[in-house]
């Protein structure tokens, strides 16, 4: 961040100083700990230039002056990397007509956000931004929308012309087409691009909409509806009865009909969503062609508790559910008299019990396996209901039993702080006896907890950590050890140094540098174990907006490598990336939708064809995939109705999958190559897989499943595996190997043994393993690959990844010509067997299909499986081995599904929810940032008071001081009211914060997160889960969603309308997942 002159005395983290005239560094300026740093002199401050700007008069507008450097008080001869600004200019109704980012892209231009509205006050149009040089910075730009010819002569349109530095295209928008009724329904979502414009007919250049339709239900034909009602028994055990009497008799349901990109005529691809008057939806129905549908139902108590989702494969539309069907493909829910969820049941596992205080909180959780050896995972919580013990119970008393010793209690229901018990804390809500171990302890509000081997906070570390998780300690499973993580801060509430014990015997320091706007400069972890010690050290350097341009590493005593540098086209995508101190180098282009659409490289590129692909896909699903030097290998793939892949073909048919599906997303039969069909049977009525019948699958055996779902007996590799209470695997013995995982009680895998490949431990990213000089560090993962130990050195290398994350290149910097080295080439079938490509240079890289590890003794020929960290997927059979513990967001198919049957599209970050891979091309949007008031000017512009100022300082505690008027103020005779003449003359003190608003009942449906699915209760509040496993809840008093993470953990507080975030996380709050 360039300054004229920089004067130094006391070192604030920064690790590099830029000034254009002057450096001084005075007397006992040290930057301690810190390996590297730079100070330099330069006269041509490029990437800073001086921040010039100049507001448009007579526009109402608000700046947001962001401040990138400590100290600052006058915007005078700043530059953009200490300041950033962002204007947003409002009509006179107070809506957003442009919003620029001052000086906000990659070549210091002017980045614009046009808005525009129709005649009724609707955004019709949503444009693309762009970046511009015309004009004074900062002004409004008049000609964003309209110039010479109107629209195709204005700045935003000729942006989007012939440009080699972002996509071209004559549709740089969306237009969306509302129904012409007060309701303002969407008929048409357009699309940036030009075949996503709406039309009156479908083609290859226009008219792939969204289209939606509304209606009612009827009484006959398609567009009838099943009425399921659940009914409560009486006693504790709360059962609900499923029966139905008939169909929902004609106009009683509300339709939403949504017809995607890639439908054209037929009912194939059509989704329907049934509401009930409550604006609960009770049906979803999917058109798989003109004759097929697949119906899933949502079943109510007369409390609206969600008490039975009937997904596809039991045929609801029949009218009659069997009781096994019931169980085995059926989601069940029992409630209590407070409404809270005290069973449920995911198809394929046994009932989970849960048990509650007082206080609405769950205290006791049991699983099919847990009852059956009288076990129970408690929880207990402090006084602010913050989590603080997890742990096993022996207690063979039921879940009514226990929850009326629950109900008995009268005053103890949290914990605080003892040393009398080795948890730290009193043993004095329920439990207390009979306690098995704890698997997890948290310690807020200071360092002065039980057995702290790390003491307080080091110098340079805050003292001020009310409210903040500061330690935690966390079981090695199934041993009696503990490992202890402390967490230090800085004044600014932000983790500084991280102090974790490690199971080799030691430990690892993580220390954080952050700059003024908060972004990570520098980490250094320093590791030490009993079998290898490493100091690593990493730094980023950002552009003006914080954008990263480079990635720095260095490892012990070695020298500084350049990972990355990141360059970006004027609208923020990533343009190009250069790995290993600039030795390869790869562009990325995109379509007008922000997807992914080319890597270019000379070792590996790809590009992806949607809708100009052999069997086009508007939707986003991808037709084709080239890759190789020159491209000269492609894929050609083929969906059915459902968005669910059914062949995947090379084109020299070196490679093919074809595939079938039942109701429920299970596959049916999967040819391989030029092998013969494969058929999966399955046990009667379930989504469990039972065997394959010859084919092109081999297997060894029958798949058997215990009572949580998972696979105990592998057919395919004849394995025999056993689980832990994570139902993660423990033990996998037989088909030529016996393996042994060893994971901490937060699933994190810390060791594997196994008689065929040796032992490897695992330490956040440092790997452990017989490196061929004896045990000790294998290799550091790094974020473009590894760093691997060569005697007492290290080598980067370094992967190159498809769309999926899929590693298809490896390759090191060769020491005597300085070029690149391949060390490793891989392909892949759709759904993830490995097919490599030429030799491998030894030792082969393990990370490989959407960058997981391949559990290479757990498989046989064909391929192996792969580690996901929730669980492990089978890339042969297409299947996760367990069920998915995330299920429930996503009931119409079936929980051993992998990505939802789109390998192509979609992938499974960590083993619990789908995610689309192009989630993370799409450009971001100019932030409209949230306002802090400091001082209030209002100057009349178009008024009879034009040229008026009145200015309002002092806020302070959401409370104004007196105004002062600044300029011309001409009264109207007529303003003699009081009230009239208040708003005008401001009284001493203006409460500027509102009234606390209670916001009952909750809305029905949340705008801001339209695929998120409501599901039973939490503490009283109400709760919807997104596909991506976010849980949000209704703040009654507040009027927003507090959104948790798909772990329970507070991500923070959203608006319901628009889902832009309105308050930070608060630090220890966590939900039930």
């Amino acid at each position: 961040m360039s300054q004229q002159t920089v004067v130094k005395s006391v070192f604030s983290g920064e690790l590099e100083i830029i000034a254009t005239d002057t450096i001084r560094l005075l007397p006992g300026f040290s930057t301690g700990s810190v390996p590297s740093f730079r100070a330099r002199l330069t006269s041509n401050a490029a990437g800073c230039p001086i921040l010039a700007s100049t507001p448009s008069s007579g526009q109402n507008y608000v700046v947001t002056n962001t401040m990138r450097k400590a100290g600052i008080t006058s915007l005078s001869g700043k530059t953009v990397c200490e300041v950033n600004q962002t204007i947003q200019y409002l009509d006179g109704l107070g809506r957003p007509m442009q919003t620029v980012q001052v000086q906000g892209s990659p070549s210091q231009k002017d980045v614009v956000q046009p808005v525009a509205y129709d005649a009724y006050g609707r955004e019709v149009l949503k444009y693309l931004p762009y970046s511009t040089a015309s004009g004074t910075g900062g002004s409004y730009r008049s000609d964003a929308l309209t110039g010479t010819g109107g629209y195709i002569g204005s700045a935003q349109y000729s942006f989007y012309q012939g440009s080699s530095d972002h996509v071209s295209t004559i549709a740089p928008y969306a237009r969306t087409v509302f129904e012409p009724s007060p309701l303002n329904r969407i008929e048409q979502q357009g699309a940036p691009g030009q075949p996503w414009r709406p039309s009156v007919a479908r083609s290859d250049t226009a008219g792939h909409t969204v289209i939606s339709e509304y209606g009612v239900n009827g009484s006959s034909g398609d567009m009838t509806a099943r009425l399921w009602l659940a009914t409560t028994t009486g006693g504790p055990s709360h059962h609900r009865r499923l029966y139905t009497p008939g169909n929902y008799a004609a106009g009683q349901l509300t339709v939403s009909i949504v017809k995607d990109e890639n439908w054209v005529s037929g009912k194939g691809g059509i989704n329907h969503e049934y509401k009930d008057k409550e604006g609960r939806v009770v049906l979803k129905r999917v058109w798989k062609d003109d004759s097929t549908f697949y119906s899933t139902y949502y079943v109510y108590d007369d409390l609206g508790n969600l008490s039975f989702v009937l997904p596809p494969g039991v045929d609801p539309d029949a009218g009659s559910v069997s009781s096994d069907a019931l169980t085995n493909l059926c989601y069940q829910y029992r409630y209590d008299g407070r409404r809270r969820l005290i069973e449920k049941r995911v198809p394929g596992k046994g009932w989970d019990h849960m048990v509650y205080n007082k206080l609405d909180q769950m205290v006791m959780t049991q699983d099919s396996i847990q009852r059956a050896g009288n076990k129970w995972i408690f929880t207990k919580y402090d006084a602010l209901g913050r989590t603080i013990l997890t742990g096993l119970l022996n207690n063979s008393q039921s879940r009514a039993q226990r929850q009326d010793s629950l109900n008995a209690e009268t005053t103890n229901f949290w914990e605080s702080r003892s040393m009398s018990d080795t948890s730290g804390y009193t043993v004095a809500s329920l439990p207390t006896g009979g306690i098995d171990r704890y698997l997890t302890i948290n310690y807020y509000d200071d360092y002065n907890f039980y057995d702290n081997t790390f003491s307080g906070p080091p110098a340079g570390r805050s003292t001020h950590v009310q409210g903040l998780l500061t330690g935690i300690k966390v079981k090695i499973l199934p041993h009696n050890v503990m490992l202890l993580t402390v967490n230090y801060y800085d004044d600014e509430g932000r983790v500084k140094e991280i102090r974790s014990e490690n199971h080799l015997a030691g430990m690892d320091i993580d220390t954080m540098v952050y700059a003024f706007s908060g972004e990570v400069i520098s980490k250094t972890r320093v590791h030490t174990s009993s079998s290898g010690n490493v100091k690593v050290f990493n730094r980023y350097a950002y552009d003006a907006w914080g954008r990263k341009l480079s990635s720095f590493s260095r490892i012990g005593t070695g020298g500084e490598v350049t990972l990355a540098d990141f360059r970006y086209n004027e609208i923020g995508q990533l343009k190009s990336k250069s790995l290993h101190d600039n030795l390869q180098t790869t562009g990325y282009s995109y379509n007008p939708r922000g997807w992914l659409k080319n890597t270019t490289s000379t070792e590996f590129s790809m590009q992806l064809n949607y809708e100009d692909g052999t069997v086009k896909q508007w939707n986003g699903n991808i037709a084709n995939q080239l890759w190789g030097t020159g491209l000269t290998n492609t894929f050609i793939y083929r969906y059915d109705k459902l968005n669910r892949l059914v062949k995947a073909v090379k084109s020299d048919s070196t490679m093919r999958e074809h595939l079938t599906y039942d109701a429920m997303g299970n596959i049916s039969s999967l040819l391989r190559d030029n092998g013969t069909e494969s058929s999966y049977n399955y046990f009667p009525g379930t989504n469990k897989l039972q065997s394959i019948a010859s084919g092109s699958i081999t297997t060894a055996g029958n798949w058997n499943y215990d009572l949580n779902g998972n696979a105990s007996t592998d057919g395919r590799v004849g394995k025999t595996i056993s689980y832990n209470l994570l139902n993660l695997p423990v033990t996998a013995n037989g088909g030529g190997s016996n393996i042994t995982y060893t994971y901490d009680a937060t699933g994190s895998k810390l060791r594997k043994e196994s008689n065929t490949t040796g032992t490897t431990d695992y330490i956040k990213g440092i790997q452990y393993a017989d490196n061929g000089s004896g045990y000790g560090i294998d290799f550091i993962q790094t974020e473009e690959g590894i760093a691997r130990k060569s005697g007492s050195s290290y080598v980067y290398e370094y992967n190159l990844t498809d769309h999926l994350g899929n590693v298809r290149y490896s390759f090191r910097r060769n020491n005597s010509t300085g070029l690149v080295e391949r060390l490793q080439s891989d392909d892949y079938y759709a759904f993830g067997t490995r097919k490599s490509i030429g030799s491998t240079v030894s030792p082969a890289n393990k990370y490989l299909y959407n960058g997981k590890e391949i559990q290479e003794d757990w498989g046989n020929a064909q391929g192996a499986a792969y580690d996901y960290g929730a669980r492990f997927y089978d890339p042969v059979v297409g299947r996760f081995t367990s069920i998915d513990s995330l299920a429930e967001d996503v009931q119409y198919v079936s929980p051993y599904n992998y990505a939802l049957n789109n390998p192509i599209l979609m992938i499974d970050p960590d083993g619990m929810a789908a995610d689309t891979a192009k989630s993370a091309t799409v450009a971001p949007p100019i932030p409209i940032p949230s306002i802090t008031l400091t001082e209030i000017v209002i100057t009349a512009a178009k008024t009879l008071h034009k040229g008026a100022k009145y200015v309002i300082s002092g806020i302070s505690a959401g409370v104004a001081g007196v105004g002062t008027f600044v300029g011309a103020m001409l009264l109207p005779s007529n303003y003699h009211q009081t009230w009239q003449y208040r708003d005008y003359g401001l009284p001493q003190t203006v409460p500027l914060v509102p009234p606390v608003i209670t916001y009952t009942p909750p809305p029905k449906t949340l705008p801001g997160f339209p695929d998120a699915v409501k599901v039973p209760n939490s503490r009283g509040r109400v709760r919807w889960k997104t596909p991506r496993g976010k849980v949000l809840e209704w703040d009654s008093r507040h009027g927003d969603v507090e959104v948790y993470d798909r772990n329970g953990k507070h991500e923070g507080s959203a608006d319901p309308n628009t889902g832009q975030m309105t308050k930070p996380p608060v630090p220890g709050r966590t939900t039930w997942k």
